[in-house]
C-alpha cells in the first residue's frame, strides 16, 4: 500500500516538474512588434511643416495604454498629439500634430504600446523642419532607455508554476507521511499486553 502511494507520488511529482520545465524554457514565437517605418520618415528634413506622423509596425500591437508625445527643438513637450487611429491592435498608427510647428529639429516620442506576445514598445523618430536643429536635436529618453516597459507575463507564469509544483509535492509527502504513520502498528501496547499476561 505504502509502496504504491510512493510510486504515485513520483509519477505526479515528475509529471509536473517536466511540465514546470517545459513551461521556463519557453520562449515566445517572436520578440515584439518591430518600427519598420514613417511619414515623414525618421531623420528626414522637409520644407514644410507636417500636420500628421503615421508609424508602422512589423505586426500589430495595441495602443489602449500608449502614449505619443511630440518635442521641439528645444526638448520641450509640446501638447496637442492626436491619435487618430481608432482601431487596435494595429500596425499603423497616425497622429495628428499641432499646426504652426516652428523650424528646427521635433522629436515624436511613443511608449506603452504592447505587441501580441504582451511585449513592450516605444521608441522615437526624428524630422527637421527647413533645417536641422545646430548640434542636433535634445536626446529624448525612452521607455526603453529608462529599463520601463518589461514584459513580465512570462516570469510571472513561470513563478505560479513553480508555486503549484512546490505546493503539490508538498501535499503528496505529507499525504504519504501521514498514511505511513496510521498504517505503522503499535509494538508499545501489544508489550503492556503481555507484561500484564506474565504477571498475572
Amino acid at each position: 500500500m505504502i509502496r504504491r502511494l510512493l510510486m504515485i507520488a513520483a509519477l505526479l511529482a515528475g509529471t509536473l516538474g517536466a511540465t514546470v520545465a517545459t513551461v521556463a524554457s519557453a520562449r515566445p514565437a517572436a520578440a515584439h512588434a518591430d518600427f519598420v517605418g514613417s511619414t515623414p520618415a525618421d531623420g528626414s528634413t522637409l520644407i514644410e511643416a507636417p500636420t500628421t506622423v503615421v508609424l508602422e509596425f512589423s505586426e500589430p500591437a495595441s495602443s489602449t495604454a500608449a502614449e505619443f508625445q511630440l518635442f521641439d527643438p528645444s526638448g520641450t513637450l509640446v501638447p496637442g498629439v492626436t491619435l487618430v487611429t481608432t482601431t487596435s491592435p494595429s500596425a499603423s498608427f497616425e497622429l495628428t500634430l499641432p499646426n504652426g510647428l516652428a523650424s528646427g529639429t521635433w522629436v515624436v516620442v511613443w511608449q506603452g504600446l504592447v505587441s501580441l506576445e504582451g511585449h513592450g514598445i516605444s521608441g522615437q523618430i526624428r524630422f527637421s523642419i527647413g533645417a536641422p536643429t545646430a548640434g542636433g536635436a535634445v536626446a529624448i529618453a525612452t521607455a526603453d532607455d529608462a529599463g520601463g516597459w518589461v514584459d513580465t507575463s512570462t516570469d510571472a507564469v513561470k513563478a505560479l508554476w513553480f508555486v503549484a509544483f512546490a505546493v503539490v509535492v508538498g501535499a503528496l509527502v505529507l499525504m504519504v507521511w501521514g498514511l505511513a504513520r496510521s498504517a505503522a502498528p503499535a509494538p508499545a501496547a501489544t508489550d503492556a499486553v503481555e507484561a500484564r499476561t506474565i504477571e498475572t
